[in-house]
């Protein structure tokens, strides 16, 4: 229970020799010392014996640990110096139990609605820190050390009431300035012990607790309060990194070698391979008259069409719509999660697969449709989408990503390294709460942040959206300034990351194409705006056009030495010369009606997915790609490798911007050619799953359990916006 500190024996104390006498001790033994000894050490111990007890007295009905005593502390007058001190001494000590606590039941928790697969809300609330720590507190007050007049079903509620009001109060101090939130944090915490402490005399005792008494709490409960948000971070923080560093060991170990002292020194250039695609056919789409189309619903096959006008669309996107095709789904938080939940059967794929989680990259791939059905005059007269969920799911990655902003800092100052996989800012949480997970993950992915910095500022330079908007204002400019000199730290031209497929740390073309698509972005901005700085702590992180140049001109130059290849360096020294990935880059150059360098690379790096990658159905990710959405299927031949439905609409709103641009017909055939392919990935249900994979039983193609896939969804929706623009 947080009350201000008893100077009583508890149930357990056997006090007879001189050294626990406390008449015997000094000032500073007995105010400060032992109260904060019973607190952050007496108190987790006994907790954990009496854990032990409870349960050998449950299986063998007798104790198996004796329980540590406390140190005795002399009482003192109420109001004075040492009372004072005790009171402190106390509340700093109370931050070591609740926050192990929290943690040990935070990882229970979890994995307690991961194993029952449990609903979004349901699983959301049982994996947020705030319901971990509350609980905690309740096992800290019944495991607890007893004192005399109290009861362990007292102490019990008296924690979880006064942690209700910590967690509720510091949720909603938690994006204030740090002196702000520091000073908020105190009255907090003296109102939530109070509140404990009234429930638990209530209920112990019939009474009021008396001034003195309240004010004790008061005190211990600020001070406990004031620390309490900065131990949980902390404690929370390094439980991940170490299960991130344990699980990506392997790959860590493999990363660069660090010369001269310096992460992110230069690496010397190996010769690239030979370009694997040359462009001999003034066609670029010779074969597309003859190419197969493998329809998956035949309804949908009725409404494609060789070439579409209005009317034509319309139908179309009034079937899509009324079957729940391309619904997105967002929460109250403005995130969404990688498997869209819009009925039970979508439900249990996505916590069937750990796609109930939001990734920022998906998000924005999300956001971006959404953004395009909203300006899109003719999507926005059938109202396909709410007006602000574009607004709303920027805001929900920038807002978390600022929230853990000190993962950007941190390497930045030097604090962190670069090369820590559990210290690089995470793009995977919890879309309901935007909360971290637990487990661990390969959470180096540059394309992902990118993102986000991309949508901003495009859709500011579009006249859209003002970095000042409500909705995002707390967080936008911050992390405009922030991002550049992240990717100035960390060299984002060469960075060895996870790329998208979070399967293999290289120096990614992908992630270094959307990484320079964003800072293109955000150099138009600035140069009609000016600078844009942070202060934070004392420093202050600014960005100017010459600062984005220089950074401009580092991706554009790595690109033309990787490019058409995906990576030609990596962890387990392997090769990548053809990467579906790479029509990320592609699709944002082209929202911004630019070729990522120039047009007859956009057209070779397409011919390379179309050539080596595209299957009947959908596009393989890349050549000796083993996984099917849920396992590695090793057996498999490579021709027989999931096929992903994301990427031709991708392609197909590429080439219409290259069309627009060139008036090439052949890119306009192409255009048509991959919507086409797109609406063939529609199953029989009126889902886009992830992939199409081969049936483990009879080799027939079928489609993945991972559906709706939001991106998929997503890049459906963006290609349909693209045809509605090639009608007018």
């Amino acid at each position: 229970m947080i009350e201000g500190n008893k100077s009583i024996e508890t149930k357990t104390e056997k006090l007879n020799s001189n050294k626990n006498n406390p008449k015997n001790n000094s000032f500073f033994t007995n105010n400060i010392l032992h109260p904060l000894l019973n607190s952050a050490v007496i108190t987790p111990v006994d907790v954990a014996e009496n854990m032990a007890n409870a349960v050998s007295k449950t299986l063998d009905h007798k104790d198996i640990l004796p329980v540590t005593q406390e140190y005795k502390i002399q009482p003192q007058k109420p109001y004075t110096a040492s009372w004072l001190a005790q009171n402190v001494a106390s509340g700093i000590g109370m931050a070591v139990p609740f926050v192990v606590a929290g943690l040990a039941t935070h990882e229970a928790l979890a994995t307690g609605a991961d194993t029952l697969g449990l609903k979004t809300e349901v699983s959301a609330i049982l994996k947020s820190q705030s319901t971990a720590m509350i609980a905690g507190s309740g096992l800290v007050g019944y495991f607890g050390p007893l004192q005399t007049g109290q009861t362990r079903i007292g102490n019990a509620a008296a924690n979880l009431a006064s942690f209700s009001v910590f967690m509720g109060g510091n949720s909603l101090v938690k994006d204030l300035p740090l002196s702000t939130r520091l000073i908020a944090n105190a009255p907090i915490g003296a109102i939530g012990a109070i509140t404990g402490l009234t429930s638990q005399s209530l209920i112990t005792q019939d009474k009021l607790p008396n001034a003195s008494e309240i004010l004790s709490a008061g005190i211990t409960g600020a001070t406990l309060n004031t620390l309490l948000p900065a131990v949980q971070e902390l404690g929370f923080k390094g439980i991940e990194s170490v299960k991130n560093n344990i699980q990506l060991k392997s790959a860590t170990a493999n990363s660069i070698d660090l010369a001269n002292n310096n992460e992110f020194a230069n690496i010397s250039e190996i010769a690239l391979i030979p370009k694997n695609f040359e462009i001999t056919s003034p066609n670029p789409y010779p074969y597309i008259a003859d190419a197969k189309l493998d329809f998956q619903n035949p309804d949908v096959e009725g409404l494609a069409k060789t070439s579409y006008d209005k009317a034509s669309l319309d139908k179309l996107t009034t079937f899509l719509s009324k079957n729940k095709t391309i619904e997105l789904r967002r929460y109250s938080s403005g995130g969404q999660s990688a498997v869209t939940v819009i009925d039970e059967p979508s439900l249990e794929s996505a916590a069937g697969g750990l796609l109930i989680l939001q990734w920022d990259r998906d998000n924005i791939m999300q956001a971006l449709s959404e953004y395009q059905a909203k300006f899109n005059p003719d999507l926005n007269a059938l109202h396909i989408v709410d007006d602000n969920a574009w607004k709303n799911g920027l805001a929900s990655s920038l807002k978390y990503q600022m929230t853990h902003q000190y993962r950007l800092l941190d390497i930045i100052d030097g604090k962190a390294s670069g090369f820590d996989i559990g210290a690089r800012p995470h793009i995977r949480y919890n879309g309901v709460s935007l909360e971290d997970v637990g487990d661990p993950w390969g959470n180096a992915q540059n394309d992902a942040l990118a993102s986000i910095n991309y949508l901003l500022f495009h859709a500011i330079n579009e006249g859209h959206l003002k970095i000042d908007d409500p909705t995002i204002a707390p967080y936008a400019k911050d992390y405009a300034a922030i991002l550049p000199n992240y990717f100035k730290t960390i060299h984002a031209w060469e960075d060895w990351d996870f790329g998208a497929w979070e399967d293999k740390r290289a120096e990614h073309a992908s992630s270094i194409g959307m990484a320079l698509a964003s800072l293109r972005e955000q150099k138009t901005y600035v140069d009609k705006n000016g600078p844009l700085s942070y202060e934070y702590n004392g420093k202050t992180y600014a960005v100017n056009s010459s600062d984005l140049e220089g950074l401009i001109s580092n991706c554009e130059n790595k690109l033309k030495t990787l490019l058409p290849n995906e990576f030609v360096r990596s962890d387990d020294g392997s090769i990548r010369n053809v990467d579906a990935a790479l029509i990320n880059p592609l699709y944002l150059s082209a929202l911004s009606h630019q070729p990522l360098l120039d047009d007859a690379m956009n057209t070779t790096i397409i011919k390379n997915i179309e050539s080596q990658l595209m299957g009947d159905i959908g596009v393989r990710r890349y050549p000796g790609d083993v996984w099917d959405g849920r396992i590695n299927r090793t057996e498999l031949p490579s021709d027989m490798a999931a096929q992903w439905t994301h990427v031709s609409p991708m392609i197909s709103a590429v080439l219409s911007d290259m069309y627009d641009r060139t008036q090439n017909p052949e890119f306009l055939n192409g255009q048509i050619f991959h919507f086409n392919r797109a609406l063939a990935g529609i199953d029989s249900d009126w889902k886009l799953p992830e992939a199409y994979i081969r049936n483990a039983d009879n080799t027939q193609w079928i489609a993945d359990a991972n559906k709706p896939l939001a991106w998929s969804q997503s890049s459906t929706l963006a290609a349909l916006s693209a045809m509605y623009k090639r009608v007018h």
